[in-house]
């Protein structure tokens, strides 16, 4: 390892500052929210969502639909779940508007559980630099000398004095950079997943209740009797 990596590590003050915020961070948010992080952070190892595929599948969808209408038809879901489950919702209810109804009130709940997924990212960005600061305090109280037990003041080691120094600038370091280069950037970087997703999924909600209701006014989309 080069010297001037060496130079920058220090297992305490990481140990401080990390273990500390991750605590902190615990304890303000709770374990359902940092559940859900951990769920949104393996999220971003997924593939992201794939509108070519599921643009196909809604396609053959409308064609089947089409042909054999909406109680008959008997296709693979789209590859996305959310959009799999508004194609129930049509099958249920026969109605487009259905469609947009159910992926509306799914969106809400999905963005809900958004926030309490990034909550704790943000929250670690706060906390981080906070834990820092209280490591470089902690690291600067180890220089003041202490009073023996007859009343001599005891100097400190240059080696031990320096080493604290070297701690309290590294305990800062740490703070910073845990917060804007790890904990903050992966709460956006999750955001920013979510929200290009949630693009595409109700791009293609719409385009789909467009077929569909383009087939309704055709009467291209059979009854159930004439499917049957």
């Amino acid at each position: 390892m080069p010297d001037w990596l060496s130079a920058l590590l220090d297992p305490g003050a990481l140990a401080w500052v990390f273990g500390g915020t991750l605590l902190a961070t615990l304890a303000r948010c709770g374990l359902r929210d940092a559940r859900a992080a951990g769920r949104a952070l393996l999220g971003l190892l997924r593939p992201r969502f794939d509108e070519v595929a599921n643009r196909a599948a809604l396609s053959r969808a409308v064609t089947d639909f089409e042909r054999r209408g909406y109680l008959c038809a008997d296709l693979p879901p789209p590859p996305d779940a959310p959009l799999a489950a508004a194609l129930d919702a049509y099958r249920r209810s026969g109605s487009p508007q259905s469609i947009t109804a159910y992926a509306d009130a799914n969106r809400s709940g999905r963005e809900q559980r958004h926030a309490r997924a990034v909550q704790p990212f943000d929250h670690a960005g706060e906390l981080a630099p906070v834990f820092g600061m209280a490591g470089t305090l902690l690291a600067i109280a180890q220089l003041v000398p202490n009073a023996s037990g007859d009343g001599a003041v005891i100097g400190g080691d240059p080696s031990a004095t320096i080493a604290a120094i070297a701690s309290a600038v590294l305990s800062s370091l740490y703070g910073v950079v845990a917060a804007h280069l790890l904990f903050i950037p992966l709460g956006r970087a999750i955001d920013r997943r979510f929200h290009a997703d949630e693009q595409q999924r109700d791009r293609l909600v719409r385009w789909f209740v467009q077929r569909l209701e383009r087939g309704d006014r055709r009467g291209d989309l059979p009854s159930l009797r004439d499917a049957a």
